[in-house]
């Protein structure tokens, strides 16, 4: 067998014990009134009645932990024993830990704490001050559920269902009615029994699905994350009028743009590329109807950069956006440098990702990462090195 086989098989054996031990829900008690989003009207086989995707991953939920990440070129994976997993010139990388749960420089640990580490240049890291670079983050008693990075700032939900956020505030990106940089976790105001149970962050913007169903955005508003037909930005919580009128069960937010299921199965997204119209450059309030493959439902999404990929209720796979490097995986891509050799283009139009019984999925600013049923890790789009020992991108899904 082969060194690149024979790491193929370990890290299978290591993703299907993860997947097998990983919870779901039970490790905060949360309290009575966070709603556990009713998912009867869409499922598949291969998911819980308590989880709003397969089992696995989804980032900023309380109802899975987040053990994909791609927010960088290379994924990484959070192992059964607490282990991390990174790649270089496809070859895994081990690195010892207790982690439960990741996201950028941030990691949930196994005894609840969330330890940060790296670049805190505007207090992203959330440790009392700038001059730190690694330490735990003080939410003052309070158990961290899920935690969300955007740019230069993160927010997190707490195990009462609250919201705090800390960093770059710019843009009122942190929901505390001020846009002043915070070293340490600021609580947002989500209104009077509102409590968040997915928390999403994204450029100089976060937003938060509700226990009602709704969801509520704050921050940069130039490209019409609020829906509310201005460019007004929000230093508080705005709930969204994405004029759908049903219940959004999970969110992501992929660039400058919201994207929602909702308890039908169907997606609906606004912002950059959705709700601006690319003929006059107006802003248009409410959202647009992405239109999935016939018969089909969504039961999880995942956006960064400037595209999004979800997972259907078959657990086959779609992605949108923008394709430069391939991120959509459909075997196109749409560089505008005559030498890529590139012929196909962006699009608001999911396109089928040659992959079948895909369990978790994550999109990173350039490329994307599937883990499917038999604990098989596939990459597409841009690499450094990362999938294996070139600089190729990859157009189509690479089993690493």
């Amino acid at each position: 067998m082969s060194n690149n086989q024979s790491s193929q098989k370990s890290l299978a054996i290591s993703i299907c014990l993860l997947f097998i031990l990983v919870p779901l829900l039970g490790i905060i008690d949360f309290p009575e009134d966070l709603e556990i989003v009713d998912d009867t009207e869409f499922s598949s086989s291969t998911r819980t009645s308590i989880s709003m995707n397969s089992p696995g991953s989804e980032r900023g939920s309380v109802f899975t932990n987040s053990i994909l990440e791609l927010n960088t070129v290379s994924p990484t994976l959070v192992l059964n024993n607490g282990s991390l997993v990174s790649f270089e010139n496809g070859s895994p990388i081990f690195s010892e830990g207790d982690v439960i749960s990741i996201s950028g420089q941030c990691s949930l640990l196994s005894n609840f704490s969330l330890f940060c580490s790296g670049i805190n240049n505007y207090g992203q890291l959330g440790l009392g001050n700038q001059q730190l670079l690694s330490g735990y983050v003080d939410f003052g008693g309070k158990i961290p559920a899920a935690l969300s990075e955007g740019n230069n700032h993160y927010c997190a939900i707490l195990d009462d269902g609250s919201v705090s956020c800390w960093g770059r505030n710019n843009n009122g990106q942190l929901g505390d009615g001020t846009n002043s940089n915070r070293n340490s976790p600021v609580s947002v105001n989500l209104g009077t029994n509102k409590t968040a149970v997915s928390i999403s962050s994204s450029n100089d913007f976060s937003c938060a699905l509700l226990n009602t169903g709704e969801v509520s955005c704050w921050g940069d508003n130039s490209y019409g994350i609020l829906a509310d037909g201005t460019t007004s930005n929000s230093n508080s919580p705005v709930i969204v009028n994405h004029s759908v009128g049903e219940r959004a069960v999970s969110i992501a937010t992929p660039g400058y743009s919201v994207c929602a299921i909702f308890s039908s199965g169907n997606i609906s997204c606004w912002g950059d590329s959705y709700t601006i119209s690319s003929s006059n450059g107006n802003l248009v309030s409410g959202s647009i109807s992405i239109t999935l493959p016939t018969n089909r439902t969504a039961i999880s999404l995942d956006g960064t950069g400037s595209h999004v990929c979800i997972i259907l209720d078959n657990n086959s796979v779609n992605c949108w956006g923008v394709n430069t490097y391939g991120q959509l995986g459909n075997g196109e891509c749409s560089s505008v440098i005559p030498s890529s050799g590139c012929t196909g283009t962006n699009t608001n139009s999911p396109k089928y990702v040659n992959l079948s019984n895909v369990i978790a999925i994550s999109s990173g600013s350039e490329s994307t990462c599937s883990i499917n049923a038999n604990y098989q890790l596939f990459c597409w789009g841009k690499q450094e090195q990362i999938f294996d020992n070139t600089s190729n991108f990859k157009i189509s899904p690479y089993l690493m």
